[in-house]
């Protein structure tokens, strides 16, 4: 399984088969972008990249490097960890 690594400039990469959205990089308020809508996931993560995967329809995985961190669904805009 090959994820961005913190740092990276890498607009896509794969997963599995499947191509995951470009990776966000965490702000300072802890925070990404998904859909024009602000998310926050953790201060721990801020200026670390994350990478998304969509597995279901609608339903997204977040990683942190190579580990599952949370999964996101776009109906309802709630993180679960």
């Amino acid at each position: 399984m090959l994820l961005p690594q913190s740092g990276q400039g890498v607009n896509a990469d794969f997963i599995s088969g499947a191509v995951i959205a470009p990776h966000q990089k965490i702000t300072t308020g802890g925070t990404f972008r998904f859909n024009h809508k602000l998310l926050y996931i953790a201060n721990s993560l801020v200026n670390h990249h994350i990478g998304l995967e969509e597995t279901e329809d609608g339903v997204w995985s977040i990683y942190f490097n190579t580990v599952l961190i949370a999964t996101l669904n776009e109906r309802d805009y709630i993180i679960r960890g």
